[in-house]
């Protein structure tokens, strides 16, 4: 199964990997955070309906989550592919964000 990230998702990955570089002073911190989430992610390949637990903002609109430390990322799967579609801290409101 393939995972893609949205152009969305992916920036802001990125965005709050670098508040952690820059909130650490370590880039070591903020690559350990980076991989730990890309190895949560890799996971959705073998069982994306399973893992994660629907996203409570928009039931039953086929979306999912899953927390990686303060984080939430929410995906959405198809039969072939998992669309990582937000990354986002877990006190922001994803109200429509997603629809």
């Amino acid at each position: 199964m393939e995972i893609i990230w949205t152009d969305r998702a992916s920036s802001n990955l990125n965005f709050f990997r670098e508040q952690i570089r820059k909130e650490s002073g370590v880039d070591d911190v903020a690559e350990r955070f980076y991989q730990k989430v890309i190895l949560r992610t890799d996971k959705l390949e073998n069982a994306p309906n399973w893992i994660g637990v629907p996203v409570k903002e928009y039931p039953g609109a086929g979306y999912m989550s899953l927390y990686v430390m303060d984080y939430r990322i929410i995906y959405r799967s198809t039969s072939d592919t998992v669309y990582i579609v937000a990354f986002v801290h877990r006190s922001m409101l994803i109200d429509g964000m997603l629809g």
